[in-house]
């Protein structure tokens, strides 16, 4: 259903061709837009580019994994600058295509901030999931890329399929350094689900916007069978 704003091809923005990710369902590439366009508006700005956001997106997820919380959907691994994954890429590119951030600077554009405030009542029934998003973007946002990642990168984690911790910056080359699918942990339901979806895609929205205006002021009757 998401318009993208070029084809995405994961291998030109350096991940691992093939492997290392994980097939979401619409829903939860709907849930994971929610969460990054608030967790993009909590930063104020300050995410600069698409690697800041994959290391923001990792604290955030990684955390959560600490507190048994299922909400963001993708799989990180270890890859050139540290914890990557393509669901954030691919994420950003829904984002982009849809207008609702802006390119290069990942700032909220109005319809970003239209969306945030027409699903706020998500936000405040959820309010735990994302007292803690806000606990991590308020702790590194400010950062610089380099103090972030020398920060992750002294991180223990337990990698998947692993006994033992170590340190993010020891582990080999593509290593899986967590998963999740799904957001059991969210309290929202099918319908908020479906006018997610329908929000979320640019076109199919201003296409219902436009059949409601038309219906409104009589260019449109009813509905009409061949």
């Amino acid at each position: 259903m998401f318009k993208y704003r070029d084809p995405v091809d994961i291998v030109k923005v350096g991940a691992k061709e093939g492997v290392m990710s994980i097939d979401l369902i619409e829903s939860e590439s709907a849930v994971n837009c929610l969460m990054t366009l608030y967790l993009l508006k909590r930063a104020n700005n300050q995410i600069d580019g698409i690697t800041k956001m994959q290391k923001l997106t990792f604290v955030a997820q990684n955390e959560m994994a600490h507190e048994g919380i299922y909400a963001i959907s993708g799989e990180f691994y270890k890859w050139n600058y540290g914890p990557i994954s393509n669901e954030v890429y691919r994420t950003n590119e829904v984002l982009v295509g849809n207008n609702l951030v802006e390119d290069r600077a990942l700032a909220l554009t109005d319809r970003g901030e239209a969306f945030l405030a027409d699903f706020s009542y998500i936000i405040g029934d959820n309010k735990e999931i994302f007292t803690l998003i806000d606990k991590c973007v308020d702790e590194f946002s400010q950062l610089s890329l380099h103090e972030i990642k020398e920060k992750i990168y002294s991180m223990m984690v337990t990698p998947l399929g692993w006994l033992k911790q170590s340190e993010i910056k020891d582990l080999p080359h593509g290593t899986t350094i967590l998963r999740n699918k799904g957001f059991t942990s969210l309290e929202i339901d099918a319908d908020d689900i479906e006018t997610l979806l329908i929000y979320i895609d640019e076109e199919l929205y201003q296409s219902i916007l436009s059949g409601m205006n038309d219906v409104k002021y009589g260019r449109i009757s009813g509905l009409q069978t061949a």
